[in-house]
């Protein structure tokens, strides 16, 4: 279960909490300046991060800059026994899922990755049949796509034998019969984006 730490007046965590219901996933809220967090929590969270404290701290926050010129100085219990005095001092909101996951801050990209598998691949299809797909006479921007959309349209079935369904063949045939390139518009491009960055979240 995901679990949403968030700020009384922080409107990125207002962001992040309607991102996740909008999306249908399911989490705990705390809010810190009610109920801070523990000292084991904090630490847990800390492993987690890439760039250590920096990553956990609102740099912009008025109790950071007051706290900057030391921070380096401080022990790491003394460092959340200032974080209890001033909650404003944590960024917010902290979206943490088991085992791994960790995101502080709100990022329209970033926040992503806590959607499940089947939600990443349900939203690709719908992308795909969208209608992106544009005439070639109208623009100029060849990208090479039949191995990728041939892909997408390939249900694996059974290990080792790939199958296409009769509605997904037909739309094959319809795409790429004439053509060994699509041209796509410029709304295509970040379907492409997206498309690389779902392929690197399967992993």
């Amino acid at each position: 279960m995901i679990k949403l730490y968030i700020g009384s007046s922080c409107s990125s965590s207002r962001r992040a909490k309607r991102w996740l219901i909008t999306h249908d996933i399911p989490f705990i809220e705390q809010n810190l300046i009610r109920q801070p967090l523990t000292k084991n929590e904090f630490i847990h969270l800390l492993k987690l991060t890439n760039n250590g404290v920096t990553e956990m701290l609102s740099t912009h926050s008025i109790s950071y800059k007051n706290l900057v010129h030391r921070i380096d100085e401080l022990s790491l219990s003394e460092l959340y026994i200032e974080i209890r005095t001033s909650p404003s001092l944590l960024k917010k909101p902290i979206i943490y899922d088991q085992p791994a996951k960790l995101l502080t801050g709100f990022s329209e990209d970033k926040i992503r990755m806590f959607l499940p598998k089947t939600k990443r691949k349900q939203e690709l299809n719908e992308l795909l049949l969208s209608g992106h797909l544009v005439d070639f006479k109208e623009n100029n921007l060849c990208v090479p796509v039949i191995s990728c959309f041939s892909n997408m349209l390939v249900n694996k079935n059974k290990p080792g034998k790939a199958t296409t369904s009769p509605g997904n063949t037909a739309l094959s045939n319809e795409i790429f019969t004439q053509k060994s390139i699509v041209l796509f518009n410029f709304k295509s491009v970040a379907f492409i984006l997206y498309f690389t960055r779902w392929k690197r979240e399967r992993k």
